[in-house]
């Protein structure tokens, strides 16, 4: 997703740990390079532990019923 000139990435990672992590990476680039980085990362929880049954990686239950999916997941970006 980006918005003037911050990108974010969510995705799944592996090897970082015992279980699968899930991210999201914030990016500022200045000049088509990267000028500063963030980044928030925890366990994946499995979608039938949350409290309310949606995954950490996908639009909820109730948007893809009722609104439809306006993005596709590519390779863990959300791209209109």
């Amino acid at each position: 997703m980006a918005d003037g000139d911050h990108v974010s990435i969510h995705g799944r990672y592996f090897g970082w740990g015992p279980k699968p992590m899930v991210a999201v990476d914030i990016f500022r680039v200045a000049h088509g390079k990267i000028a500063e980085h963030w980044d928030v990362m925890q366990e994946e929880v499995p979608a039938a532990q949350t409290a309310n049954g949606n995954s950490m990686l996908t639009a909820p239950r109730e948007h893809n019923e009722t609104v439809g999916r306006r993005a596709a997941l590519f390779c863990g970006l959300f791209v209109d």
